[in-house]
Formats: C-alpha cells, structure tokens, sequence
C-alpha cells in the first residue's frame, strides 16, 4: 500500500487518554516498542496554552497524572482539596497566579463597556508614569485580588508588583481563580469520566466571598 520511496512512519500510541474535542487531547505516549516510562503529551489544552495563570495548568497536569498512573478520581478528588485548601491559606507563591495578557493600545472603542484587565493595569500605570506604555502586543502581567462586594473584575486587577507592595490590604481572590479558571479547566477534562469536579469545590467555597460580577478573564 506505500509503494518506494513512500515510507509509513509510526509516530507514538496513547495510553492511557483523555480525547476531549478536535485537537484537544491527552495521554502518556509511548514511541517506540522498547520505551519504558511514557511522556506527559497534551495538545491544546490548559497544561500547554498561555491564555491562562501556572497554576491551571499545574494543577490540571498532575491531576491528570493522578487519575493516569492510578485510575482512582478519588485520588484527584483528595488532591484537589488539599491544593484548594492552600490556596485559600495564601499557601501558595503569586507567581503561579499571574496572567500576562497582549495589550494593544489604541484599538478598544471608547464606548466599549468592558477593557481587558491588562489593560485596566496599564492605563493606572501611565497615569503614575507615562513611560510606562507597553509596546504594541506586549504581554503584560496582571493577577485578581480581592475587592469590595459586587465588584466588577475590571475593578480588581493589579500588577503583581502592587500586590507585594500592599501585602497587609490585598489578598488573591482565591474563590475567582478556583471557580472561574482551575475548575473550568479540569472539568473539560473529567467530566469525560462523569466526575463532577465543581460539586467538589462547593463544599469548600460556600463560607467565602463571593465572584466577581464581570466574566472577562
């Protein structure tokens, strides 16, 4: 069937794996007949893209190492409330917790009702400093604290600078990063399985404040 100089190349078996759409998938994966120990491989989910905080796609790439190499969600499930259970005791470094998002100034309508956080961040830096405009398609870093109730996301984001200096008076807003990006991303994953990743979290989330009004990311 492929006739010289046609050559059929095999290329790598999953196992196991997680299909979640069209070009969206996850596995361990094996190249070879002799290899011993798989990779992690993940194509377009949370694990690999930019569009989202570390902690995201820590936190789904070894719950999915979990639910792999033990085939028990109730492993995942433990080691999510542990992690969560971190996050709300500010256990955990702002790093993980930073989006960096492309600004291009210049191009948001001014009767556009909602600006891209990152560049809520910039515009109150330039009003401290003008040389503080980023470049055209710069990223610029951002992270969600937590703000007065009913607060929009517009009105909660800082640079993560300002966060370390004013320590005493903002926090994470742990509820948002939980409930609006790390549950999001793993349930894409383990709903496949029937698991119900957000009941898990409400147990744990219901003492605490509540999101903030705006969707934006």
């Amino acid at each position: 069937m492929n006739p010289s100089p046609v050559f059929l190349k095999f290329e790598k078996v999953y196992h196991p794996c997680i299909l979640v759409t069209k070009k969206r998938y996850v596995g361990y994966a094996y190249e070879n007949l002799d290899q011993k120990k798989p990779v992690f491989d993940a194509k377009g989910i949370e694990t690999i893209r930019r569009d989202s905080c570390p902690a995201v796609a820590k936190l789904l790439e070894r719950s999915l190492r979990i639910l792999f190499e033990s085939a028990d969600l109730s492993l995942v499930k433990r080691y999510l409330l542990k992690q969560w259970g971190k996050i709300f005791k500010s256990r955990v470094s702002i790093q993980d917790f930073v989006f960096a998002k492309e600004v291009r100034l210049g191009t948001y309508s001014a009767k556009a009702s909602v600006v891209p956080p990152a560049a809520i961040v910039v515009a109150k830096a330039m009003a401290l400093d003008p040389r503080a405009e980023p470049k055209y398609a710069e990223r610029v870093p951002y992270v969600v604290v937590h703000g007065e109730p009913g607060a929009r996301l517009v009105d909660m984001v800082v640079s993560p600078g300002t966060l370390i200096t004013n320590s005493t008076s903002l926090r994470l807003h742990e509820t948002y990063y939980i409930a609006k990006q790390i549950v999001p991303a793993l349930e894409r994953c383990f709903s496949l399985l029937g698991a119900d990743v957000k009941g898990w979290f409400v147990p744990v989330s219901y003492t605490h404040l509540t999101l903030p009004t705006n969707r934006e990311v």
